[in-house]
């Protein structure tokens, strides 16, 4: 008797995870179709207040697109590509697009909270209403600002590196217009958050980031990257992080300002030590990233946050992989 009522109960779980699996590849094939290089957009919009398209409303996988890059999904869609995708990132950090599934299925209450915040304070305020996108016009705005200001430390990150803003993968899970953009900004200041906190793109680097975004964000993602993704780092490696750069690197996330309502691309020209003092950053260690020999397999990039290819896992972000260490 009991095993006559297993079967049908294995049966449907079984079909259940090829359904599963059959949703999460479907919604990652629109996604290849959903992107827009940014050699399409016209020489003449101005790259750096690009707007979010808003479109219709979404009830569900067959609604109207809200915006150019939504992909509405029913709710047995989203908990599909939910749990595909972070079984997936966990397998493979090096799949951009399931850690970024996986950040814009899971964060809508975190998102919610950023939002509130940033309706809380000027600046956040003046984001929500302009929108603001951190592009390749960005950059070379940034790349114009003297010695010793924000903006030429973040020009000297991206360039060092050879990233580019325009590679990260757009929002495409989310069913709220303005939640998108917050998520959209969460992920285009990540590269902004490591010029200010001096991190590093290794792993340990980004993993640490993590943790700041998670302090700063909530974001479920955030919290699923710093914990599982330090098992693919030698037991030296992960020993130090563990002991003492995540210690520290939470202290500094809960210390600094709320970050996620600043409005960046305006302080460029600023002294990166007077934003320090005023945003109450504190510039990560040296000692923490010396090379130590540790060879680790890339991940990910992404924060709510989440950069352009920093390789983080997060997310939010199209990573090109982090370096060693």
């Amino acid at each position: 008797m009991l095993l006559r009522r297993s079967v049908p109960a294995l049966s449907r779980a079984a079909a259940s995870a090829a359904a599963s699996s059959a949703v999460l590849s479907s919604v990652l094939h629109r996604t290849a179709h959903a992107r827009q290089p940014i050699a399409e957009v016209p020489a003449a919009v101005d790259l750096v207040h690009q707007p979010m398209v808003c479109r219709g409303v979404a009830t569900g996988s067959e609604a109207a697109p809200l915006y150019d890059t939504h992909i509405p999904l029913s709710p047995f869609q989203r908990a599909a590509v939910a749990i595909g995708a972070s079984v997936g990132a966990l397998a493979n950090p090096a799949r951009a697009d399931l850690v970024a599934a996986v950040g814009e299925t899971t964060g809508g209450m975190a998102l919610e909270r950023i939002r509130q915040q940033m309706r809380g304070c000027a600046e956040g305020r003046a984001l929500l209403e302009e929108r603001p996108r951190v592009t390749d016009a960005t950059l070379e705005a940034a790349e114009l600002c003297g010695r010793g200001t924000f903006g030429a430390a973040y020009a000297h990150f991206m360039r060092s590196r050879s990233f580019l803003p325009h590679e990260r993968p757009p929002v495409r899970f989310i069913d709220d217009p303005e939640l998108a953009y917050v998520a959209t900004r969460l992920r285009e200041v990540h590269d902004f958050w490591h010029a200010l906190f001096a991190l590093p793109t290794t792993v340990s680097g980004e993993l640490a980031l993590k943790v700041i975004e998670f302090s700063q964000t909530g974001l479920p993602m955030c919290l699923l990257a710093s914990l599982g993704a330090p098992i693919r780092l030698s037991p030296a490696r992960r020993s130090l992080l563990l002991s003492s750069i995540y210690p520290w690197v939470l202290g500094a996330g809960i210390r600094a300002v709320p970050l996620a309502g600043i409005f960046y691309e305006r302080r460029f020209g600023d002294d990166l030590s007077d934003l320090r003092l005023e945003w109450r950053i504190a510039a990560a260690p040296p000692r923490f990233f010396e090379k130590t020999g540790v060879v680790a397999a890339p991940i990910a990039a992404d924060s709510g946050s989440a950069g352009a290819g920093a390789g983080a896992v997060v997310g939010a972000g199209a990573g090109v992989g982090a370096t060693a260490s």
